[in-house]
């Protein structure tokens, strides 16, 4: 008795085709969803950087408002460990302008330059929720013609099957 395989060799060659495409979009949907997580990451990240430069404008605008020479404050040393410390100078900050390089600058230079790192990280956040948008569809789209190929594939093993119990 003749197997499935050596009756019907195309249908055969079909199912192995099918096999490959669906191991192929498993592999593309996991990358898919790696590149997903990551900028998400990134995403938050920058919005945690963005956080932290309108702290330092909203910090900067209550001693110009108050017009405060010196005052205390507690400070995350890491960890959710403060101490409080004493400012006994407040007309010049040192700011993080990145890469870990800290440069001193008057109040209104230093809020100026939070205004346009905000402005900059804002971009790049909006660039990102556009590339997360991105990778979203296209998660969806290989979901659906996944599920079109399961049903293509059911529909022609049912054929198959047809032809076997007419044979």
């Amino acid at each position: 008795m003749l197997r499935f395989e050596e009756a019907y060799p195309e249908l055969e060659e079909q199912r192995l085709i099918s096999e490959r495409d669906k191991q192929f979009d498993q592999s593309s949907t996991e990358h898919i969803q790696v590149q997903l997580a990551a900028a998400v990451e990134q995403r938050d990240a920058v919005y945690a950087q963005a956080a932290a430069y309108l702290e330092l404008a909203s910090k900067i605008s209550v001693v110009q408002d108050n017009k405060l020479n010196s005052f205390k404050s507690l400070v995350n040393l890491g960890s959710d460990f403060f101490v409080q410390a004493k400012v006994p100078e407040t007309s010049m900050v040192f700011v993080n302008v990145g890469m870990q390089l800290h440069v001193e600058m008057t109040l209104p230079e230093a809020q100026a330059f939070a205004a346009d790192k905000q402005l900059q990280l804002t971009a790049q956040a909006d660039s990102l929720t556009k590339r997360i948008a991105d990778l979203k569809m296209r998660l969806a789209l290989h979901g659906l013609r996944q599920q079109q190929q399961t049903e293509q594939h059911s529909s022609s093993s049912a054929a198959a099957q047809q032809l076997l119990l007419a044979s």
